[in-house]
């Protein structure tokens, strides 16, 4: 079949998603308008109004949800889909409520689904979830991923997630793209002259910054060389 109608379906819609927010936001942006129609669904949360003009010229379609965050369970969201009827479904993320709908219509309807798991197959997210990820793997994650037509995974350290989790359908290692921002031609704040090892991240027990704070201290016994630390 031709595709013309994809759906983008993810958790957040604000700020409150991280670093998904950002990348989903701008890939949906990027999708050229001339060839596709984009629709983008999501849950509602506190920051979504403030934060829904950023996806312009998309209006994205927030759905309430019941019960923890985390798994994000809406009534109305299998309802919304079924709606749009999409050529294409694009699921964001793993383990929630939207992981099931995504399923059921890739069932129902026969069209593909592709899956970007964004990083919650790494052996750090799936220890971090116990029995209740053992139980939504068996339930309900396995089968959604293994009906995808197509796994969207960020690097190589991915596309070996997705093979330790038992997977075996086809894998495209996609970069997120980044937004380049203009030159000011000032100094940063932090001064001129010397070294910099530089984190960029979310302040996060997964992004490993209390590893590095360590090694950053037991280095800096070694070293005495000009290096600065610069956590942004």
């Amino acid at each position: 079949m031709t595709i013309r109608k994809i759906l983008f379906l993810t958790g957040s819609l604000s700020r409150q998603a991280g670093g998904l927010f950002e990348s989903v936001r701008r890939l949906a942006q990027s999708v050229p308008p001339d060839r596709y129609t984009v629709h983008v669904v999501g849950l509602e949360d506190a920051d979504f109004a403030e934060d829904k003009a950023a996806w312009s010229p998309m209006v994205p379609r927030a759905v309430s949800y019941s019960g923890p965050a985390s798994f994000g369970f809406a009534p109305r969201l299998m309802s919304v889909v079924r709606e749009i009827n999409p050529d294409l479904v694009h699921l964001h993320g793993i383990w929630m409520h939207a992981s099931t709908v995504s399923l059921r219509f890739a069932r129902e309807s026969d069209r593909p689904l592709v899956v970007s798991p964004h990083g919650m197959l790494d052996p750090w997210a799936l220890a971090h979830g116990g029995w209740r990820k053992r139980a939504a793997a068996a339930l309900y994650e396995r089968p959604n991923m293994a009906a995808a037509g197509c796994v969207h995974a960020l690097a190589d350290a991915e596309l070996n997630a997705v093979r330790s989790f038992g997977l075996r359908v086809p894998v495209a290692v996609v970069p997120n793209g980044v937004d380049i921002p203009a030159g000011t031609g000032t100094e940063p704040e932090h001064g001129a002259g010397g070294n910099i090892l530089l984190y960029l991240g979310r302040l996060h027990e997964k992004k490993g910054l209390l590893p590095l704070l360590e090694a950053w201290g037991r280095w800096r016994t070694l070293e005495s060389a000009p290096w600065r630390l610069v956590l942004a």
